[in-house]
């Protein structure tokens, strides 16, 4: 075929980024989340901004969130090119990558309200969302749970399957070996006029003169009348 034109690779190039970003970012469940996260995070930093808290403790938590959401982005960003061909076990997989986050932003939540607001109110709602983030640890427990229940049965089948026809083949074998083997065959003799015809038909050599002939030779000249 030509080689295309450079107008035809760019309108390549663009249709192609079109489709892969239109597989990741299609709207999904966890890429609301991940928005809802970041939008969390950004007002975090409005509000820290506001009451003047940037100590080290409080910094070091934000910081470590957003690595945390960065990283959880790429990896979901990963696994959302597989998803529509195994839709049930990507979500179950993403359900643990997002635990993470989860926990990130509780944290650093609960840092920021100890740090900066501190008051038995707030000591009282951060223990409250210390245990609310078991919710999401059940959450992913139970994706855990399903993912690997569905490779052990998928494992059960496969190996049910191989040990049925294992055992058919050697049945099959059982009964082949049963069956009478068929005698072998006979091998027939040449007949006699073969042999005659071969004989009559090899080259015969010069024939040998026996002692007697040499020794009738003579006498059977001297009684010819001829002689």
């Amino acid at each position: 075929p030509p080689p295309a034109t450079k107008p035809e690779v760019v309108d390549d190039f663009w249709k192609w980024l079109a489709g892969t970003s239109l597989m990741h970012l299609w709207p999904r469940w966890y890429w609301f989340l991940i928005a809802g996260q970041v939008g969390f995070m950004v007002r975090e930093f409005y509000v820290i901004s506001a009451l003047d808290g940037w100590y080290s403790d409080v910094a070091v938590a934000n910081a470590s969130t957003w690595v945390v959401v960065g990283l959880t982005a790429r990896q979901v960003w990963k696994f959302s090119y597989w998803r529509p061909s195994a839709r049930k076990s990507v979500d179950e997989i993403l359900d643990i990558l997002l635990l993470p986050m989860n926990y990130g932003f509780i944290c650093a939540l609960c840092v920021r309200m100890i740090r900066l607001q501190d008051s038995e109110e707030n000591q009282s709602m951060v223990m409250a969302l210390i245990h609310s983030a078991d919710i999401w640890e059940s959450w992913a427990l139970w994706s855990v749970l399903k993912l690997f229940a569905r490779i052990v049965d998928h494992d059960a089948r496969l190996e049910v399957r191989q040990g049925q026809e294992y055992q058919e083949q050697q049945q099959q074998d059982h009964e082949q070996m049963q069956q009478p083997s068929p005698p072998p065959p006979q091998q027939r003799l040449a007949p006699s006029s073969t042999k005659r015809s071969v004989t009559r038909g090899a080259p015969s050599g010069p024939k040998k003169t026996s002692w007697k002939t040499v020794a009738e030779g003579p006498r059977r000249r001297r009684s010819s009348p001829l002689w």
